[in-house]
């Protein structure tokens, strides 16, 4: 059985919730890029870009 307490504001349940969304479309590809509230931007790389940055790192490396 589950309990839920509400205390009338809903405004730290639904900040989550968006912010789960948000993260969700982000893992899935939907978008790229979330915008934070302190303005920053959190961002996932395609795989391509990983991959470029691999083969960068390992063409460069030193013996």
């Amino acid at each position: 059985m589950a309990f839920s307490y509400n205390n009338g504001d809903n405004t730290n349940f639904n900040e989550t919730e968006n912010a789960a969304k948000a993260i969700r479309k982000l893992l899935n590809g939907e978008i790229d890029t979330i915008k934070l509230e302190n303005g920053d931007e959190l961002k996932i790389r395609s795989s391509s870009n990983i991959q470029d940055d691999y083969s960068w790192q390992n063409n460069n490396r030193r013996l």
